[in-house]
């Protein structure tokens, strides 16, 4: 089966909580052999800014990676 990988971050609003429902949603896709879901775990970094940018952008993002395999066939339909 395939293996995908995920890159994923967040620097606004519930940083963690998006990143968990990230998790869930893609355990829930029919096609996914759910046991192989992998999410890592959540790591915190420096915004990387272009000089004199605003104050209120300067948030760490968090990050994740998420691998799953998957069947060969599958189609993710975004809602």
């Amino acid at each position: 089966m395939p293996r995908i990988a995920f890159g994923l971050g967040s620097n606004i609003g519930e940083s963690v909580a998006t990143l968990a429902r990230s998790c869930t949603a893609l355990a829930a896709l029919e096609n996914m052999e759910a046991a192989s879901l992998r999410c890592s775990p959540l790591y915190h970094t420096p915004a990387l800014l272009p000089e004199n940018s605003p104050e209120w952008w300067q948030r760490p993002y968090t990050n994740q990676v998420i691998t799953l395999h998957t069947k060969p066939h599958l189609t993710i339909h975004p809602e």
